[in-house]
């Protein structure tokens, strides 16, 4: 807050279960759940979970039983951002509609006034992730849209973040101490 500076909430929520929307989102929810035990958003929204998005989007996995063959994250998003890939772009862009639909249930759940995505991957995909419908899946939750319209969204794009953090929040420890 203003009077306070930032106020960091560390929680473990990326573990929660995954509620998806839609036919797709369900079709990725039955296959990760398939594979272990049960789907939480990390699942979906990590490096590994971009790969399965993938292999599902791409009909890679209808039979339970075949070894499914995973590409590599870097290069869905590689492939997704030259253009030349639509199964990447697709699998990319519902990542990004995902992630814009479990970071608006975050910020409602935390009453948050500002969302920093934090991680490797999305910085490398800024520009896709601005155009795609994160932010639509962001605000869509019904008659609380208005409210996360006054939610800004970041993303640290800095290579060492935590190094910033204990800096701040070794500065605030010595203005407590002074």
């Amino acid at each position: 807050d203003e009077t306070q500076g930032w106020h960091v909430v560390e929680t473990e929520g990326g573990h929660v279960t995954y509620a998806p929307i839609g036919e797709e989102e369900q079709a990725i929810a039955r296959w990760l759940t398939s594979q272990f035990g049960r789907c939480s958003n990390e699942r979906v929204l990590c490096g590994a979970g971009l790969a399965h998005v993938d292999a599902v989007l791409r009909g890679a996995t209808h039979d339970l039983d075949a070894k499914v063959v995973l590409r590599d994250p870097a290069d869905i998003v590689a492939a997704a951002l030259a253009g030349h890939d639509v199964a990447a772009r697709r699998a990319l862009a519902r990542f990004c509609a995902v992630l814009g639909s479990v970071a608006g249930d975050a910020a409602l759940i935390h009453g948050a006034r500002t969302v920093v995505i934090a991680g490797g991957m999305v910085p490398r995909f800024l520009g896709f992730l601005r155009s795609s419908a994160f932010r639509e899946k962001f605000l869509a939750k019904g008659r609380f849209a208005a409210y996360l319209e006054n939610v800004s969204i970041h993303c640290i794009t800095h290579p060492q973040p935590g190094l910033l953090g204990a800096a701040m929040a070794l500065r605030a420890s010595a203005k407590v101490k002074a």
